[in-house]
């Protein structure tokens, strides 16, 4: 059992002791701003979203078949809880929207819709 818990949060263990390191040698030499409630916003819907598809995948024993599904609620959870905790703002969409085509940017609404959790009636307002 113990050998599981191991496999399972190695990973984990991983991503965060990389995390601290680089955060460490960008405050150091002041390479990097943050702000430090986004940071805690987004490693909280990380988080919430580990959880729930963990929970979820022991309770249905993961399969090859599942994999798409859990994915898909990944998403869907990670997105709610950025929407819940409003971790993106206008500035922010402008620097995801960058490396977009022009072409494709008429979608730009729908990833608001999503993101910064514009209502519907905003969709069909005109943009100033």
């Amino acid at each position: 059992m113990a050998q599981y818990f191991v496999v399972e949060f190695t990973p984990l263990i991983v991503h965060l002791s990389i995390f601290f390191i680089l955060l460490y040698y960008a405050k150091k030499y002041s390479i990097f701003e943050y702000e430090k409630l986004k940071i805690a916003k987004i490693y909280t819907s990380a988080a919430v979203m580990f959880m729930v598809i963990f929970t979820v995948e022991n309770l249905f024993h993961f399969s090859i078949a599942k994999l798409f599904l859990f994915i898909n609620m990944g998403f869907a959870i990670y997105i709610m809880m950025i929407k819940v905790f409003g971790t993106f703002s206008n500035d922010n969409m402008e620097f995801l929207m960058q490396p977009v085509p022009v072409k494709s940017r008429k979608y730009r609404r729908i990833a608001e819709i999503f993101l910064l959790g514009y209502g519907i009636r905003n969709v069909f307002q005109k943009q100033e």
